[in-house]
């Protein structure tokens, strides 16, 4: 048994089995902030840098019962004066309720969230046992997963908002998700009044009940509390609306859309005219690279194709098509040289030329250098690099991994080159390497902080922790004489 800890950096991991999941009871907004709290005190499992991967070398093998006292837990979410009688009642409707889950074979599973849930009322104490057969959808996650911040969640005053977030943030990097009506009743929570073969009846049976009680005031709370900015289309049937489609953007793209004159595309940096078809195909994800929009799949880029994708990526307001059409007819001489780092280097070029005053003619003076990169790599000279052609200056931007846009000819390669590099710039007993603290710091410069997901959040936690006791300087300065 363990005492459980609170704070607003903590996370919520879910596997989207579970975020996809449907509330056979609906789950009340106390109860709901009871249970994220638990599962924020999920550990991660021990991992290690093998062969370039990390590997989970010491997995969680089950969920401690937590000791959550009521004081501490209403003086976390700013409540004064906690309610024992409401506390008391709320754990024990907890233990009761139901959550449906999809199995492989197309089925669904009824399970407990928590399988005891005692309240000793002396002590103003509950003690809460996650249930093991949940363990699957919460432990040990390396793929196919969620994660929301803690204090994100509970912000949320409404019932609806946090699994509708926890679903909009799962489809956000895709930009859109359309939904039958009553399947997205189901995975809100909408409690069900009856059924009758098979056909579920709900509280809120009426659309117009249903939008203004339940799926407006959730969006309303996602679109105040969190990075998540989101609209919804109707789909009718008849006089009849019958699905939603959610648009999603995170607030940082939308600022940018916001900012741009009416000639730029809404999904990219990009033109409106140069890359307009290749931004109609894919999107751009952050830490994942470009998807594709119809199936979601990861993609890698040859030829023509992947210096849309560089381009697209890399330029911004000032530059104009012709510029961009100019820049990839020069690339073309040199795309297939897989041995030049050439996202690396067009992306440098292009940040150096949005930050810096004196550049009058930004797509020109792109053009211009991007002639005389290329003309050193048809010599051979592969170490070429953008910094040398500006006179070895070299301004500080935001670090783009290089093998997102790496063709599919050189993908291994690419990898590979990455994995020696972590194996190099591991830092000894963490998660960490160099390049991690690197990254960290210059997303925390440019604000982009609110960006992480996945795993690379959990690296960022224990990036936070080292610097915060002082042991990250210790390891790097160790590191570097070492190195």
């Amino acid at each position: 048994m363990e005492d459980i800890k609170f704070s607003k950096s903590f996370v919520v991991t879910m596997h989207n089995d579970l975020v996809h999941a449907k509330f056979s009871d609906s789950l009340t907004i106390n109860e709901q902030k009871i249970l994220f709290a638990v599962l924020s005190n999920v550990e991660p499992p021990k991992r290690e840098l093998i062969d370039g991967k990390q590997v989970i070398v010491k997995p969680v093998l089950e969920i401690p019962t937590f000791r959550v006292p009521v004081k501490q837990f209403t003086e976390f979410l700013g409540i004064k004066d906690p309610n024992y009688t409401q506390y008391n009642a709320t754990v024990k409707k907890l233990m009761k309720k139901l959550i449906e889950i999809r199995q492989p074979d197309g089925s669904w599973e009824l399970f407990q969230w928590v399988t005891s849930a005692r309240y000793i009322s002396d002590t103003g104490i509950a003690e809460i046992k996650v249930s093991p057969e949940l363990y699957p959808y919460l432990l040990n996650l390396e793929r196919d997963f969620t994660t929301a911040k803690l204090h994100i969640l509970l912000n949320f005053k409404s019932m609806y908002s946090s699994k509708l977030y926890q679903l909009l943030n799962k489809w956000s990097k895709l930009g859109s998700w359309k939904v039958e009506l009553d399947e997205l009743r189901s995975l809100m929570g909408v409690s069900v009044k009856k059924e009758s073969n098979g056909v579920k009846e709900f509280r809120l049976p009426k659309y117009s009940h249903f939008k203004e009680r339940a799926l407006q005031v959730a969006i309303n709370e996602i679109n105040e509390h969190t990075n998540l900015e989101v609209s919804i289309t109707e789909h009718k049937t008849g006089r009849k609306v019958t699905a939603i489609t959610f648009n999603i953007l995170t607030k940082k793209a939308k600022a940018t859309v916001d900012k741009k004159q009416p000639t730029r595309s809404p999904s990219s940096s990009c033109s409106m005219i140069y890359g307009k078809e290749f931004l109609e195909k894919y999107t751009y994800v952050n830490q994942e690279g470009y998807v594709e929009k119809a199936t979601g799949n990861a993609v890698l880029f040859d030829g023509k194709e992947r210096i849309k994708a560089i381009l697209c990526r890399s330029t911004f307001e000032s530059i104009s098509d012709e510029s961009l059409i100019e820049m990839e007819k020069v690339l073309e001489n040199i795309i297939d040289i897989h041995e030049f780092n050439i996202c690396e280097e067009i992306h440098y070029l292009f940040q150096y030329t949005k930050t810096a005053k004196t550049i009058t003619k930004p797509g020109a003076f792109i053009v211009s250098i991007l002639k005389k990169l290329v003309r050193e790599v048809e010599e051979g000279n592969y170490a070429i690099r953008v910094s040398e052609l500006l006179g070895g200056k070299a301004p500080r931007y935001e670090a783009m991994p290089a093998f997102m846009f790496q063709g599919l000819q050189s993908k291994k390669m690419s990898l590979e080159r990455v994995a020696n590099e972590k194996k190099v710039n591991s830092l000894p007993g963490t998660n960490l390497t160099i390049t991690d603290v690197k990254r960290f710091e210059l997303m925390e410069e440019f604000n982009q902080i609110d960006s992480i997901s996945g795993e690379l959040e959990l690296k960022y936690e224990e990036y936070k922790s080292l610097k915060e006791t002082g042991r990250l300087d210790y390891l790097i300065e160790a590191k570097t004489v070492e190195l």
